[in-house]
């Protein structure tokens, strides 16, 4: 059965991705015997580890967020994140509720499924500015050797 979403959790989602400010974020819950979303926190200015503390050690939590990665020395980039705070020590079927409610959240916010970036995470412990810029960016921030033979044209082995 469909987690539903009431007014005033789409109306505060909307209000985040349209017009939020980095740092903002909604955590989310469920209501067991209403089986609809409720907002259990909204944070202002916020960063990672502030909203790890927020978190519950072993219940799950969807997570609306924005927030500012260093691109590089001089540039900024915004992300609009959907997080699935999904810790390994719940129970296997109040983690399966809140994988099917990550979706009817998805299918029922539109601009949440266009704007919004999806990470599970399963350890308050990432929820740092690290792991975040690694995730968005998609980089390790490190550059490995050249493989022996990866520029064989030519002679040139790839060493300098």
């Amino acid at each position: 059965m469909a987690v539903a979403i009431p007014s005033a959790v789409s109306d505060a989602i909307t209000a985040l991705l349209s017009s939020g400010t980095p740092g903002d974020a909604l955590i989310l819950s469920i209501d067991k015997n209403k089986n609809e979303f409720i907002i259990g926190s909204s944070l202002n200015g916020v960063t990672p580890e502030e909203i790890a503390e927020e978190l519950p050690e072993s219940v799950p939590r969807l997570i609306v967020a924005r927030f500012n990665v260093p691109v590089d020395e001089q540039h900024v980039r915004e992300y609009i994140v959907l997080l699935h705070f999904n810790p390994l020590s719940c129970s296997t079927p109040l983690m399966r509720t809140y994988s099917a409610a990550k979706n009817d959240l998805l299918n029922g916010i539109k601009l949440l499924k266009e704007r919004a970036r999806e990470f599970e995470l399963n350890d308050e412990r990432d929820f740092n500015p690290t792991w975040f810029g690694v995730k968005m960016r998609g980089l390790t921030g490190k550059a490995g050797n050249p493989l022996p033979g990866q520029y064989s044209s030519g002679g040139f082995d790839g060493r300098i």
